[in-house]
């Protein structure tokens, strides 16, 4: 995904004319097209591929914007956290009822920081992105770390629900030490490297704007999970793969339609 996204940054024309706005539609349209599918996921990690979606999105759109240093900052703190993430699926299925409240708060984190909480590295990655778009733009973009947080939510629970049977179990160290060290690069990096990487500072997490901008997508994010498991809402189910899965029953279909045909 990330050399993908260092493909663009290096071979994108120079003249951002041609292409900034086509790439920040496409980019703010995949940001919700990855949350909407995922939420239909039953599967731990198939959730938090379709939130890597989402996330890519977010990056081609500062891509179009210009903001191609940022991009970069963005991704990196993206793979960090989402590595953690996927990680943290295995820590959670090797983990007992009794350490699973400690386990889950800490792979709560490396999903706060990706959802952009205060604080976090994901804030400062998120806050470097947003000079680049008009006003209408930097709404999208902050109401999609919104549905990041309902996203992750569904991810760490689906990973809570597949725990060990064994009530004192505990993951191995081996991978223990990995997540961890994952999820503190998440949250300390950006912190390290927004300077180098954009015109704000460290400090700027620190101002009441920046802390309530990474606290309202949060709020409404658990304010919309609430209220939609209150009423009992169920998600349709799609297919892994979406727009993939109908294709390959097409061809399936057509390749013995044509096996059919007398020579």
């Amino acid at each position: 995904v990330k050399a993908g996204i260092i493909g663009l940054v290096r071979f994108l024309p120079d003249d951002q004319a041609l292409w900034s706005g086509a790439l920040i539609w496409l980019g703010l349209l995949g940001a919700y097209f990855g949350v909407l599918v995922g939420l239909t996921q039953r599967n731990a990690k198939t959730v938090l591929a379709y939130s890597t979606i989402s996330q890519m999105g977010l990056v081609i759109a500062a891509l179009g914007a210009g903001l191609r240093a940022e991009a970069v900052l963005y991704a990196a703190h993206h793979g960090l956290a989402k590595g953690a993430l996927f990680l943290g699926v295995g820590v959670l299925a090797a983990t007992g009822r009794r350490h699973l409240p400690w386990v889950g708060a800490l792979a709560a984190l490396a999903a706060l920081s990706l959802a952009g909480a205060p604080l976090s590295g994901g804030a400062l990655a998120k806050a470097a992105i947003k000079p680049g778009f008009v006003d209408w733009q930097k709404g999208a973009v902050a109401l999609s770390a919104a549905g990041t947080a309902v996203l992750l939510g569904r991810a760490l629970w689906l990973s809570a629900r597949g725990h060990a049977a064994a009530d004192d179990a505990r993951s191995h160290t081996l991978l223990l030490l990995p997540w961890l060290g994952l999820t503190l690069a998440a949250l300390l990096l950006p912190w390290v490297l927004i300077e180098q990487f954009s015109a704000l500072s460290a400090g700027y997490a620190l101002r009441a704007t920046a802390l309530w901008d990474g606290a309202w997508p949060l709020l409404f994010g658990a304010g919309l999970a609430g209220a939609a498991l209150r009423a009992g809402l169920r998600a349709p189910t799609v297919p892994e793969g979406d727009l993939i899965a109908p294709l390959g029953r097409s061809a399936r279909i057509a390749t013995i339609a044509l096996r059919r045909i007398p020579e």
